[in-house]
């Protein structure tokens, strides 16, 4: 059975996002290409997507950052 749940990436360089933990719900950062956690809410979905600092998963992905 495939999991037809939405799943995104960051691509900003630092998205706070509030997430169930261990320890409870704590806002938590998300690094550029992480992924972000199934329980982060449609609300923070929808203004991370708005803002151009998350994108789905199955879109193509942003050119490679430079190494160093």
């Amino acid at each position: 059975m495939a999991d037809d749940t939405p799943k995104y990436r960051v691509t900003g360089a630092l998205v706070y996002l509030k997430t169930h933990t261990p320890d409870g719900v704590q806002v938590r950062g998300f690094h550029a290409d992480a992924l972000v956690p199934a329980d982060v809410s449609q609300e923070q979905i929808d203004h991370h997507l708005n803002v151009g600092l998350i994108e789905p998963i199955d879109a193509p992905a942003k050119t490679a950052r430079k190494g160093g």
